[in-house]
């Protein structure tokens, strides 16, 4: 059993170059050798009807056959040519080999006949035994004739036999140039077939090994991408499909670290506190325990971000659509920071907000998303900046929402992962510089989970813009 397709596709192309080249021999040689035939007996006719004139010429002149026999010897075009004159009775009176003459023409195996006529009167009948044709002979051999008449006999007069005859020979020249067209057209079309049959599987082949050692977890095996056919576009997601393996494969094991960072901090806080406390260095006073209180409600806030963003990624976050009115949603949302706001110093307004579109959201949900949304736009956002929010459909029905800032912008290097759990452009982490880093891939599973899509366009030092789209209307 054939398993490689390589060997599959060669043995393909070999079956497919084999049948056609012997059906187009053969055809080439059916079709030879009618029209060769067609050919000669085109020429014997015209050779039949050119001896004929002459023979009646003769006729008209003489009143008879006296020296038909010599004009038969003039017309033969080469040494197989046969040629033999009946007259009007079918008695033969000149034969160009001179051996039947007297005998009858009945029974001549002839090549063609053709009669000789004198005014409405038939003279004689021409008979053309063997012809020679342009290239050589081209003879039949012929029977005796019936025996009828004076002298018959039974022997057989011989001609050149077809198989020695120059038309056989070029039949034979023509096989030969078939047979050797064929091998030679049948072995090239081979070559190239397996040379195409290669460079079709050695890409798979090279494809199915680097998918083998990215099962077995080598997450950096890459291949090569040769062309832009279909091959090369198979060879260029497979690298993005394992690339983008890699980097999950990398979150996944720096997730740990980071959610042990992120719990670290408050935990060290309450333990140090609590700790002093039972010391008695620090006062268990409402300003420690405040602090305390603090830390606890970052720890819970995380853990249901935690819990959130996995009932999202798995599809079994709950959801209580119900149609919404956007511009209000957005307006209680840029309410709850503008104390904030004012605080930092930094502009938060409503820039348009179309009256009346509604969209089946959960309200608690997304809420939360612009909640997110307003909260990272303020963290980087410098004093005298400027947050811009937007409500409108677009031209094609979708609900859109935009929270635009003037802060310092997204490298292009850290876009595309923007909206990664833990992802953060400072790679200290710092309480200063970011929070969890959990935010934008909430906004994100959310804004998925409702249907819609979320995107983000930055440059360093312009400030962002998120946007949201959500179909619109009535829940469904």
């Amino acid at each position: 059993m054939v398993n490689s397709l390589a060997a599959k596709l060669s043995l393909a192309f070999i079956t497919v170059v084999v049948l056609g080249v012997v059906a187009v021999s053969v055809l080439v040689r059916i079709e030879t050798g009618r029209g060769f035939e067609s050919y000669l007996q085109a020429q014997g006719s015209n050779y039949l009807a050119r001896v004929a004139d002459s023979l009646g010429e003769l006729y008209r002149q003489s009143g008879g056959w006296q020296g038909a026999g010599a004009l038969l010897q003039a017309q033969l075009r080469g040494a197989s040519d046969r040629l033999v004159l009946a007259d009007s009775a079918g008695r033969i009176v000149a034969d160009s080999d001179g051996q039947l003459v007297g005998r009858s023409a009945e029974g001549l195996d002839a090549i063609n006949q053709t009669p000789i006529l004198v005014g409405p009167d038939r003279v004689g009948t021409l008979f053309l035994l063997s012809f020679s044709g342009p290239g050589g002979p081209a003879g039949r051999g012929m029977g005796p004739p019936s025996g009828k008449g004076q002298g018959a006999t039974a022997s057989r007069t011989t001609v050149q036999p077809l198989a020695t005859s120059p038309e056989a020979g070029y039949l034979a020249s023509v096989d030969r140039a078939i047979l050797t067209s064929a091998l030679l057209s049948g072995m090239l079309a081979i070559a190239v077939g397996l040379v195409v049959a290669r460079r079709i599987t050695s890409p798979l082949s090279e494809l199915a090994g680097a998918a083998q050692e990215l099962a077995s977890g080598k997450l950096d095996r890459r291949v090569a991408v040769r062309s832009a056919d279909e091959l090369g576009r198979v060879a260029a997601s497979f690298n993005s499909m394992a690339e983008r393996l890699q980097r999950n494969e990398l979150a996944k094991r720096h997730m740990a670290a980071d959610i042990a960072h992120e719990l670290r901090t408050p935990l060290a806080v309450v333990q140090g506190t609590v700790d002093g406390m039972l010391d008695g260095i620090i006062e268990p006073d409402r300003e420690n325990l405040t602090s305390i209180k603090e830390e606890i409600n970052l720890l819970t806030r995380l853990v249901t971000d935690l819990r959130t963003l996995s009932l999202a990624e798995a599809g079994q976050l709950r959801l209580d659509l119900k149609p919404t009115d956007l511009g209000m949603l957005v307006r209680r949302s840029v309410a709850r920071i503008e104390p904030q706001c004012r605080q930092k110093g930094v502009d938060c307004r409503i820039e348009s907000a179309s009256a009346g579109l509604v969209a089946a959201i959960d309200p608690e949900r997304m809420q939360q998303v612009m909640g997110n949304l307003l909260e990272n736009a303020l963290r980087y956002t410098p004093t005298g900046g400027r947050i811009a929010v937007s409500v409108y459909a677009d031209k094609a029905g979708t609900a859109t929402i935009s929270v635009a800032d003037t802060g310092q912008g997204i490298a292009d290097e850290d876009l595309p992962y923007v909206f990664d759990r833990f992802y953060r452009a400072d790679q200290s982490r710092s309480r200063k510089s970011g929070g969890s880093g959990l935010g934008l891939a909430i906004v994100k599973q959310l804004v998925e989970a409702h249907g819609g899509t979320v995107q983000v366009e930055s440059s360093p030092g312009q400030g962002a813009r998120f946007t949201i789209s959500l179909p619109a209307g009535p829940v469904p």
